[in-house]
């Protein structure tokens, strides 16, 4: 009989030879989980702006299937997340501390030895099953470093339709970030400007183009552009399927975190929604481009994108309506907390589409949260300001535990917490700093009353704007100079902040 390798075979026992001192983990043991208790299931979707929602004002109605989810949930209208890219954004969620504690300050960056293993799952894994998905690359690193919190850590393709990535093989488990740096980056891809290996980034190339090809010919004809992807290929309808599975087959009560990589770019809506917005005449707010983008986008190609993610949150919204059939009908939605956010949004303004880009306007900070509690049966809407910090201190006080003493965050108002009007939110993206030195280039943001302020700090441009969110919305008229008393005030309580993020540690 003849046995054929495939390549994944292959690559991985190229793979093996430098790994081969590896040892394999010893089984770890886990502490009796209580049978009683409620489940908290928390869904993070990618790059999901509230400004895109009709459920926050927006014009276009994106994802109707969603707003009649929230008509038995407390909708959260002035929630926010605490980076403005995927690492920090999510490693806030997950530790519920800011950024400049957690410092997973930098793209493919890790939390700090200090909080590593200060997560959700680690706060909740006495009492709850838990378990982790992340379809994001970068925030599955973070799940790996939760250590014996996470119970079941689902690997990054699970559910995706070819396999190209080899770090979460069970070879890896004791190091999967190592792994995905020298393998991942280092042995089968191009880094920045020069490839890592000549020769396996050749073949994985092609062996990718080819698997582009049998997806395209497979699925190609559901999408308008193409075949949604992260790193892999993954199709929404089987996502949801294979999301729904996962949540057919946990014991109560469960903590199920799953992250999943839609509504990020490459927007890939399918077919019959590509034109429901094309042809609305819908025209956003002209935005001047910023100083800080070198090369800014042309409007016309900006609104273009614009029109594909909204497309994109409409294909999404048409499989979310079977998950929350899914929540009706088995009974989750009755012994559950469901919780629904983003680590971070999108922008299509300023001369630059999607995010990472430094710039901290709300179309990126301000997020949806939506929270089901079992037993809802009418809409509860908060416009008190709130943060992804305040998710672990409000899972925890959900689930009758006490809450750690390393979150940063409050409880939310209508979970347990009051409107505190004089919150101060801070915001930090710090990424071309080293996670153990001081932030001395940065964009930082604060929201406080209603008004916002921003401080950027880089080589080639510096610059403070305030704007008052109730009269200015859009972020439009720069008050910096207006309004002296105002801005010296928060101006102060921000280089106060970065005095205490810098000061030396006491420890």
């Amino acid at each position: 009989m003849h046995n054929e390798l495939s390549r994944r075979d292959m690559l991985k026992m190229f793979a093996l030879f430098p790994a081969s001192i590896i040892i394999q983990p010893i089984t770890k043991q886990f502490p009796a989980v209580s049978t009683n208790g409620q489940n908290i299931i928390l869904m993070v979707f990618d790059a999901w702006s509230a400004k895109n929602l009709q459920l926050y004002g927006y014009k276009r109605n994106t994802m109707p299937n969603l707003a009649k989810f929230a008509e038995r949930s407390i909708v959260y209208h002035n929630h926010h997340a605490n980076g403005n890219f995927t690492v920090s954004g999510t490693a806030s969620i997950l530790t519920g501390t800011n950024p400049w504690q957690h410092r997973a300050l930098n793209l493919g960056g890790l939390i700090s030895n200090e909080f590593a293993d200060k997560q959700v799952f680690n706060a909740l894994v006495g009492t709850h099953n838990t378990i982790g998905f992340a379809q994001n690359v970068y925030a599955d690193q973070l799940l790996g470093q939760s250590g014996s919190g996470l119970k079941k850590h689902i690997p990054f393709g699970r559910f995706n339709l070819n396999n190209q990535v080899f770090y979460d093989e069970q070879l890896f488990v004791n190091d999967s970030y190592l792994a995905f740096s020298s393998i991942e980056n280092g042995l089968l891809r191009s880094n920045v400007g020069v490839k890592g290996s000549l020769f396996f980034n050749l073949i994985n190339e092609i062996a990718i183009k080819i698997d582009r090809r049998k997806v395209k010919q497979r699925y190609g004809d559901n999408y308008a552009t193409s075949v949604p992807s992260s790193i892999e290929f993954f199709d929404l309808a089987e996502m949801m399927d294979g999301l729904i599975e996962t949540l057919k087959s946990i014991e109560q009560p469960s903590m199920v975190y799953f992250h999943c990589y839609t509504p990020h770019a490459p927007y890939s809506p399918y077919n019959k929604f590509f034109e429901s917005f094309s042809t609305d005449n819908y025209d956003p707010v002209r935005k001047p481009d910023h100083p800080l983008i070198k090369n800014p986008t042309d409007r016309k190609e900006m609104e273009l994108a614009r029109t594909n993610y909204d497309a994109y949150l409409a294909s999404w919204d048409s499989e979310l309506i079977r998950l929350f059939t899914f929540f009706e009908s088995s009974g989750l939605r009755d012994n559950s907390h469901i919780i629904l956010t983003s680590d971070h949004g999108e922008q299509f303004e300023r001369g630059h589409i999607g995010h990472g880009d430094k710039m901290m306007y709300d179309s990126i900070l301000k997020v949806p949260l939506i929270i089901s509690r079992p037993g809802m049966i009418s809409r509860e809407d908060i416009s008190s300001k709130t943060s992804n910090i305040d998710l672990l201190p409000t899972i925890t006080h959900l689930s009758n535990i006490q809450t750690p003493t390393w979150a940063s965050g409050q409880l939310l108002p209508g979970l347990g917490g009051i409107d505190d009007p004089d919150r101060k939110l801070f915001t930090l993206d710090a990424r071309l700093n080293t996670p153990h030195s001081p932030i001395n280039e940065y964009s930082f943001s604060l929201h406080y009353k209603n008004y916002k302020m921003i401080k950027y700090q880089y080589p080639e441009y510096s610059g403070v704007e305030l704007y008052d969110l109730e009269e200015d919305p859009e972020e439009l008229n720069n008050l910096f100079t207006v309004l002296p008393e105002i801005s010296k005030e928060m101006e102060k309580l921000m280089d106060d902040k970065l005095s205490e993020i810098n000061a030396p540690s006491t420890k």
